[in-house]
């Protein structure tokens, strides 16, 4: 139980890594994200995805159902961040709640990162 545990851990540090490196090498903001808040959409999201990859730990659903799961909720949350960028720019930043959606997707795009690599990880173990 405690090599599964030390696993997990290592698993865990590896996707943390990789999602905050790419958030200060500018991926996020490369690809939309508002380059003030770039950086710390990464620190947030890996607390929201060590939340996510929890309760998706308890499921007892296959690999594949996990991943395909993951996948369809990243797509429709990159459909939202998109959409609240685009409302957002569109009324010169005075429409609040599409900002909100801009930001806040942009924290579960990268929760959701962390969760899918720490679930693409698990089959190392």
């Amino acid at each position: 139980m405690a090599t599964l545990i030390k696993r997990h851990l290592v698993n865990a540090i590896i996707a943390a890594v990789l999602v905050i490196g790419l958030a200060y090498l500018g991926v996020p903001s490369m690809l939309g994200a508002h380059p003030s808040w770039a950086i710390k959409v990464g620190y947030f999201g890996v607390v929201i995805g060590i939340v996510i990859s929890s309760i998706v730990w308890v499921w007892r659903g296959g690999w594949m159902p996990k991943f395909g799961l993951f996948m369809f909720v990243t797509a429709i949350t990159a459909g939202l961040v998109t959409l609240g960028k685009m409302r957002f720019v569109a009324s010169f930043g005075e429409e609040v709640i599409a900002g909100r959606l801009w930001y806040f997707g942009w924290i579960l795009l990268m929760g959701l990162a962390f969760s899918l690599v720490l679930h693409l990880l698990s089959l190392r173990d």
